[in-house]
């Protein structure tokens, strides 16, 4: 069989499954979620064809669903371990298909925080090593996209202030109090980045890229409920209605970007996210800054600040982590094609009139890791003249 069919065929069946009335049975289900799992694979560091069909095919609210399915059951309903390998298998599932921020987006749109704290009794049955993975993986996830604006708007639908008592319950039924505090503090930080940015930026971002995705609704900022476009996975809109009125202008960009997520994970980052992202690189700096120099103090009191770098983490630490390193260390093997730029950044931050300091922000987006650099006012600068805008307040 053509393995695009295999993969739209594996999908259908296990969302036709779990409609049947009565409910079906952990032992009917476990075989489909088995068959998407062994399809999930990757070549080369990227998805194969057919995992990304599947994708295509809404596998990532499919699977949520099937979680959901389990997690309102009572120990001993049903076969306990079926259960649990079901829920261990939908899991694989999704920690292999989270890889771009369409994707995230979706999955917090089908409700995958409440279904992963509503299901940590059942993942806590996997066994430690299984149950802590899962745990860790999930919220490395998540915090690796809180960069993304994108992601921030379904975010804020899934924390919002609606829901948050039930996920903190849903947390400490789980033991997970700790990991969920802990995401928690990053979430509602970078959901207020998002707040900042949006405010400053009202007047200049494109269409679309807040509130309602029909150009003619008074609904213009995030503070609403929205549905997403089952095509491109990246328009909202407020209402069926909405989106209707808006087709005929969005149908063509919704089909490129839809065959673009049929050979790749998510399509390049806009640049209203891209100046999302410097927003998020200054905030941070702030947020790191007694840090900063307390790292520059300890390690190099004498060296001057043009001579280093800070370097922001998005990609491999939960939550995100600020360091100073030597501009000699700097990583240019990540990407061989902005040394000279980033060597002409170094070189500005030894002109300027003030003393600098060269910023490098580096995040994943799917499978790739990018990094974006700057050139800041020296630490101990920035953290003088922020006190001083301070005390003017």
């Amino acid at each position: 069989m053509d393995p695009v069919i295999t993969a739209r065929e594996a999908v259908r069946n296990l969302s036709s499954v779990l409609a049947q009335s009565p409910p079906a049975k952990a032992e009917t289900i476990l075989p489909h979620l088995r068959l998407i799992e062994s399809l999930c694979t990757e070549h080369n560091s990227a998805p194969t064809a057919i995992h990304l069909e599947m994708l295509r095919n809404r596998a990532v609210p499919v699977v949520i669903k099937a979680i959901w399915r389990f997690c309102s059951l009572d120990l001993g309903v049903e076969n306990e371990a079926d259960v649990t390998h079901c829920i261990g298998s939908s899991f694989e599932v999704l920690t292999r298909s989270l890889r771009g921020r369409q994707w995230v987006c979706q999955a917090l749109d089908s409700g995958f925080i409440s279904v992963f704290l509503a299901s940590g009794r059942w993942i806590a049955r996997l066994g430690f090593d299984s149950w802590s993975s899962i745990c860790s993986i999930s919220f490395t996830i998540l915090c690796q996209n809180l960069v993304f604006r994108s992601v921030l708007r379904s975010l804020g639908q899934a924390i919002g202030s609606k829901k948050i008592d039930a996920l903190d319950n849903s947390a400490q039924v789980a033991g997970l109090t700790s990991q969920w505090t802990t995401f928690k503090t990053e979430a509602y930080r970078f959901l207020v980045y998002k707040s900042q940015f949006d405010e400053d930026k009202k007047d200049s971002m494109e269409p679309g890229f807040a509130g309602c995705g029909n150009m003619d609704c008074p609904k213009k900022t995030d503070m609403h409920e929205f549905m997403r476009c089952s095509g491109c996975l990246n328009t909202l809109y407020c209402s069926k209605e909405c989106q209707r009125k808006a087709w005929p202008g969005h149908q063509t960009l919704c089909k490129i970007q839809k065959e673009m997520l049929g050979v790749k994970l998510q399509d390049r980052v806009s640049q209203n996210d891209l100046n999302f992202l410097s927003h998020v690189a200054w905030q941070d700096y702030l947020f790191f800054l007694d840090k900063i120099n307390g790292q520059i103090k300890k390690e190099y009191p004498s060296t001057p600040s043009s001579s280093l770098f800070v370097d922001i983490n998005y990609y491999s630490a939960f939550p995100a982590s600020a360091s100073v390193r030597l501009a000699s260390d700097f990583p240019f093997e990540m990407n061989p094609n902005l040394k000279s730029n980033v060597e002409t950044l170094f070189r500005r931050a030894r002109q300027e009139a003030k003393p600098a300091i060269v910023l490098r922000m580096a995040f994943r987006d799917g499978y790739a890791i990018h990094e974006m650099t700057w050139v800041m006012l020296a630490p101990h600068i920035a953290a003088a003249e922020l006190k001083a805008q301070e005390s003017r307040v």
